[in-house]
């Protein structure tokens, strides 16, 4: 009757055993398929900032050319420019602000740079979690 008892005892912890590793197993299933969803969000999320970014370096250039434009008329003035008053000043004023732009068009790239190479890191993530 005892060694019955033991083997029961035996039987059901094996049985517990069991389950529990089959909980864990899919636990571990289930926490790979969220992880590989934060990734893909992730990889999404970066895709439109780095999209954004984009446009912004975009409008940036636009900004920088119309300011150049602006900087070559005020400076070599024609017809009814020359009647402009203090243009020596506005063509200060104008180049000051071109240098800004400059600066902010570099920041902008320079982030983009970075969302770009995050970027293509959570996407060899994700084709590492994917293999696997």
């Amino acid at each position: 009757e005892l060694l019955n008892l033991v083997a029961t005892q035996q039987s059901m912890w094996d049985q517990e055993h069991m389950q529990l590793t089959q909980i864990y197993d899919l636990r571990q299933q289930h926490q790979q398929q969220l992880q590989r969803t934060n990734v893909g969000e992730l990889i999404k999320q970066t895709d439109r900032q780095q999209e954004i970014r984009r446009k912004c370096v975009d409008s940036a250039n636009e900004r920088i050319s119309t300011l150049q434009k602006r900087i070559h008329r005020n400076e070599n003035p024609r017809f009814l420019h020359y009647l402009v008053p203090n243009r020596a000043q506005k063509v200060e004023r104008l180049r000051g602000e071109l240098q800004s732009r400059v600066e902010e068009k570099q920041h902008l790239k320079s982030r983009a740079t970075t969302a770009k190479a995050t970027l293509s890191d959570l996407r060899h993530l994700q084709q590492q979690q994917q293999q696997q």
